[in-house]
């Protein structure tokens, strides 16, 4: 089950973005992106536990987080928070750190 919901880790610097809309007095904008996800909520986990069952209800969970990140991209972009270069600097850096780390388990013969 956390392997599945892990996943959904991948969004969070992203939704840390719907913080600063509304850090910055774009309510209505947050509610929308709220509303974009309670949507995929409530369509995707009762479809998914119902063809696929709990595992399927994890992954409606999943998509969930990454349902309202089009929309979140486009009005990063539309209010210029969006900067490309920094997006792939940080995950250039995620997937160095990942790589460190497997080189570190195989070192020490796990």
């Amino acid at each position: 089950m956390l392997q599945v919901l892990s996943a959904a880790l991948l969004t969070v610097p992203f939704h840390l973005a719907d913080n600063c809309f509304l850090a910055l007095g774009f309510s209505r904008l947050f509610s929308h992106l709220i509303a974009i996800r309670v949507v995929a909520l409530l369509l995707l986990v009762p479809l998914g536990f119902h063809f696929f069952n709990i595992q399927g209800a994890l992954v409606g969970i999943v998509i969930s987080y990454f349902a309202n990140l089009p929309a979140i991209i486009f009005f990063m972009v539309k209010h210029r928070l969006f900067d490309l270069r920094k997006e792939l600097l940080l995950l250039s850096a995620g997937l160095g750190g990942m790589l460190l780390a497997e080189g570190f388990i195989l070192a020490i013969g796990r």
